[in-house]
């Protein structure tokens, strides 16, 4: 969890090094257009991550429903409010 009052967060992923000397980067557009486009985060769509997280993890102590109400609460009708920048695919 972000320490409270977290409004912005920074993220990235590099290649250090490895087998190969250059790393081909795709994927990333179907990922953001197939889940994190349009109403993400609904109180169905939490309902069920509540009950996933239930029978997976065989306890409800763990899924905090709270947060993810809160992001249903400030959110504009479900959208995740995020910016990314990549590379070009």
């Amino acid at each position: 969890m972000y320490p409270p009052g977290t409004t912005h967060t920074y993220s990235y992923f590099e290649s250090r090094g490895g087998k190969f000397p250059y790393v081909c980067f795709f994927g990333l557009q179907y990922i953001l257009k197939r889940w994190l486009t349009g109403p993400v985060v609904t109180r169905e769509a939490v309902e069920e991550a509540k009950e996933l997280y239930k029978h997976a993890l065989r306890t409800d102590t763990i899924f905090n429903e709270a947060g993810w109400n809160h992001i249903i609460e400030v959110s504009v009708g479900g959208a995740m409010q995020a910016r990314t920048e990549n590379q070009e695919e």
